[in-house]
Parts: C-alpha cells; sequence; structure tokens
C-alpha cells in the first residue's frame, strides 16, 4: 500500500565537444563533423523541449480545479476520524448491537412460556341419523359457544441446551466485538498509508518545486557563460530539457496528490471537497521495546488470535448441543380450560364446563439415539479442527510479529542511509557545480550529480514516512494499531 514510485527520466549520455580554444585544429573534416553534430544535437533537444512544454500547458494546473475547504490532520487525527465517520465502522457498530439483542433473546428461553386462548363462536342444530343415513333426527343446540384456555409451562432442565444456546449467543457477542476490533486495525492500516503516501507526495512537490528553482538559476548562470563564450548552447538546451522535465513530474505528482486526497477524504466519511494537509511530527520511537515483548502484546490484544479462540469455544459449544439431543427435557406444567356448552353430551348441556391441572412433564427423543451418532463425530472433529487453526493463527501471528519488528528496526537505518546519502549528495552536487563554472568538467556530469540529490532528497522523505509506517504495521501486527 504505502508505495510511491517517483520517475526519474533517464537521459542519454551526450559528450559536449569542446569550444573551438581547448579542441586541436589539425583536422579540419573531423572539426566539420563535429560542428554538424552538435546542431543535429541541439535541433533534438530543443524540438523534445518545445514538445514538453506544450504538454504542460494542456495538462491540468494545480490549484485550476475548484478548491474546498482545507483541513489540517495528524495520524492521530486521522485514527479518530476512522472512528466515529467511516461507514463500515458504523454498519459493525450496528451489527455489534443486533448481536447484543440476540444474547438478550437467548436468555428469554429461561422464562416460563405462557399461552392463552380466547374464543366465541356460533354453534349450531345438530342431527342424528341410522348407520344406514335413515330416520333423520334433528338435535337442538344452545347457539352461543365460548370457550377459554390458559397454558404454562417452564423448563427446568434441557440437558444443558438452554445455557448452551445463551452461550452461543455469547460467544457471537465476542465474535461481533473482536470483528469490529479486526476491522478497526485493518482501516487504520489502510488509512495510515493513504495519509502517509500523501505525506510523501507533498514532501516530493516541495523537492521538485526547490529543484525547478534551482534548475532555473542554474540556465541562468549558463547563460551567462555562454554570453562569455565558456559555454555551449547545447549545454542551455539539456537543462532547459531537464526543467521541463521536471515541471512534468510536478503535475504528475500534484494529479497523484489529488487522487490520494480524494481516496483518504471518502476513506474518513469527509466531504469530497475537503483538502487534507498532512502533518507528520516526529512520532513515537519504540526501538526499546524487544522483540519478545511485543510478541507478548500481540498474544493477548490481537483481534486474529481473539478471534480463533472464539471460535474453539464455539466448536465446544456446538458439540454441548448435540449431545443435549440425547438427554430428557423436563419441565413443570399448567392447565386451565373453561369452555360451554357442554357439546359431549347428547342433547348437549347449556352450561360451562371448568378443567385445570398442573404437572411434572418429560419428553425423550428416543430417535436421537441413533440420529445423532454422526452429528456427534462431526462436532467432535470441528472441535479438534478449530484448536489445530488457533495454533496456526498463533503461528502465522509471531512470525508477522517478527516481520514486522525487523521492518521496523531496519526502517530507521534507512532513514539513515537515506540523510547520510543526501549530505553526501548535496556536498558533491556543489563541488561538481563549482568545477563546471571552472570548465573543469561537463554538463553530463552536472546532470548526473543533479539527479543524485533530487533522489537523495526524496529518499529522505520517503524515509521519514517509512518509520511511522513500519510502526503502524508493527501495531496492526500485534493488535493495538
Amino acid at each position: 500500500m504505502f508505495q510511491i514510485a517517483i520517475a526519474i527520466p533517464i537521459y542519454p549520455i551526450i559528450v559536449s565537444i569542446c569550444p573551438m580554444p581547448f579542441c586541436p585544429d589539425s583536422n579540419t573534416f573531423a572539426i566539420e563533423n563535429q560542428r554538424k553534430m552538435k546542431k543535429r544535437i541541439i535541433a533534438t533537444e530543443s524540438a523534445v523541449a518545445v514538445f514538453l512544454s506544450m504538454l504542460l500547458c494542456a495538462s491540468p494546473r494545480a490549484g485550476a480545479a475548484e478548491r474546498g475547504d482545507t483541513l489540517r490532520l495528524t495520524l492521530t487525527d486521522v485514527f479518530t476520524k476512522i472512528e466515529t465517520e467511516n461507514r463500515t465502522m458504523t454498519m459493525l457498530r450496528s451489527a455489534q448491537e443486533a448481536a447484543e439483542e440476540g444474547i438478550r433473546s437467548a436468555k428469554d428461553a429461561r422464562f416460563p412460556e405462557i399461552n392463552a386462548d380466547l374464543n366465541v363462536s356460533y354453534i349450531g342444530d345438530g342431527f342424528l341419523t341410522d348407520r344406514s343415513f335413515s330416520n333423520f333426527t334433528k338435535a337442538p343446540s344452545p347457539h352461543f359457544g365460548n370457550g377459554f384456555t390458559l397454558e404454562a409451562q417452564q423448563v427446568i432442565y434441557a440437558g444443558g441446551a438452554v445455557n448452551a444456546a445463551v452461550k452461543m449467543a455469547e460467544h457471537e457477542g465476542r465474535m461481533s466485538e473482536a470483528v469490529i476490533g479486526q476491522s478497526r486495525q485493518g482501516l487504520r492500516l489502510m488509512a495510515a498509508g493513504e495519509y502517509l503516501d500523501l505525506f510523501t507526495t507533498d514532501n516530493s512537490i516541495k523537492v521538485y518545486e526547490k529543484n525547478i528553482g534551482l534548475t532555473t538559476r542554474l540556465i541562468e548562470e549558463i547563460n551567462a557563460k555562454r554570453e562569455q563564450g565558456l559555454a555551449l548552447a547545447a549545454d542551455v538546451t539539456r537543462y532547459e530539457l531537464r526543467l521541463e522535465m521536471l515541471k512534468l513530474d510536478l503535475v504528475r505528482l500534484r494529479n497523484t496528490r489529488e487522487i490520494m486526497n480524494y481516496r483518504l477524504v471518502n476513506s474518513l466519511g469527509l466531504p469530497e471537497d475537503t483538502i487534507i494537509l498532512s502533518e507528520l511530527g516526529n512520532g513515537e520511537d519504540l526501538r526499546d521495546r524487544t522483540r519478545q515483548n511485543w510478541q507478548e502484546i500481540a498474544a493477548d490484544a490481537s483481534p486474529e488470535m481473539k478471534m480463533s479462540g472464539i471460535n474453539a469455544d464455539m466448536a465446544l459449544t456446538r458439540q454441548k448441543l448435540v449431545r443435549s439431543e440425547r438427554l430428557p427435557k423436563i419441565a413443570v406444567v399448567a392447565y386451565e380450560n373453561f369452555n360451554g356448552p357442554i357439546t359431549f353430551e347428547i342433547p348437549p348441556v347449556d352450561k360451562n364446563l371448568n378443567i385445570w391441572y398442573v404437572g411434572l412433564g418429560i419428553r425423550y427423543n428416543f430417535s436421537s439415539l441413533y440420529k445423532s451418532g454422526h452429528k456427534l463425530k462431526q462436532a467432535e472433529i470441528a472441535v479438534r479442527q478449530a484448536q489445530q487453526a488457533k495454533n496456526v493463527t498463533e503461528e502465522n501471528l509471531r512470525n508477522n510479529v517478527q516481520k514486522a519488528y525487523a521492518d521496523y528496526m531496519q526502517s530507521y537505518v534507512e532513514l539513515e542511509t537515506s540523510e547520510k546519502s543526501l549530505q553526501l549528495a548535496d556536498e558533491n552536487y556543489g563541488r561538481v557545480h563549482d568545477r563546471y563554472m571552472e570548465q573543469l568538467v561537463l554538463v553530463t556530469d552536472m546532470l548526473d550529480a543533479f539527479n543524485m540529490k533530487l533522489e537523495a532528497e526524496l529518499g529522505v522523505s520517503a524515509a521519514e514516512a517509512g518509520i511511522q509506517y513500519s510502526l503502524c504495521c508493527l501495531r496492526y501486527a500485534a493488535g493495538i494499531l
């Protein structure tokens, strides 16, 4: 994620032809060929410079588009925005609320189950016949009917099924929390990469703007030497070409910045026209923590380890649910029935009849003895598989922490190397510049020194952001980003 590649054009090295006072004139034909070659080089490079200038004019200018509100953010501010504004986090919090309601719903199974039924009806007259359907006789009946039924049941033993169902709902709630933690870590790492990409691009833009100014001043110096007869027109053309290429790269960087800004704004849930200004700061230096310390932190805090542990617990709970199918269910039951008229008498009796009872009910599913064997075996295998998956997750976690720790420690070495390279590149450019002004080196040497200086400046910017990103990766591996 965190990679910014700045294209540094590589130019063909063309050795300048020395001015006439420094070239031997023993071979007139060779001198004439050298003059023709210089003219062709100048013409070619001028055409390229003109083409690049036209391309830059056609490119979108920075600042030409309508700008929105600017917002200066640190990396901590970015993490806060992810927590409060990101749409994925909002969705996951809703899922967690649903899981919490699922726990309450599972616990409701412990309460008694009560059902009531009330009805009013019209009862028509009956009739009697012989078995041969003859001798039809009408049987008058009371026409108004009423009925009321009340049933109550309280489970006192279900083989552990009720408690297992509650436990499963609690596991799902814990899993929802772990998923939120894992998503939070991933979103923060993604946003950190985008933010640090933006920071590096901003620094690259500053470096290019500074080098464009430096190139412009150098062209003025070479023009002054040319007027004195101490420099070739080709030298000016080369640096003009270099200037146009720098301007083109600057346009590309600014366009890249707009793309990165848009992506980060969407991740943070901000208005699309918001312009984010990066402010990296010094950051934390956690090199004093040992590798073993990071491994211990990861074992306790890693969302992946939490999720694998919850999966193992859920497998055990499912095994208990399967086993409960082979156990009897015992419940206290109560029944009340009040209805009329009494229609099972002939003729019907126009009175109300009330029946009630309280007792103990036992239910056993004998088919579970021969149907649940394979399900129980499957549950046992699932428990073993979940434990194996947990061990694999722990192994991968240790490997990831090991790599992230090594990369973090290495990032400081890369910064020191980049700073030393920049110091040497600056010194080298100063020496080559002075020697070029004294006509002791060729313009190609100046271009090489300039490219080295530019690459070193970009390298320092990337290394500074690289330390922060490596720390984010290490925190992500340990589960504390």
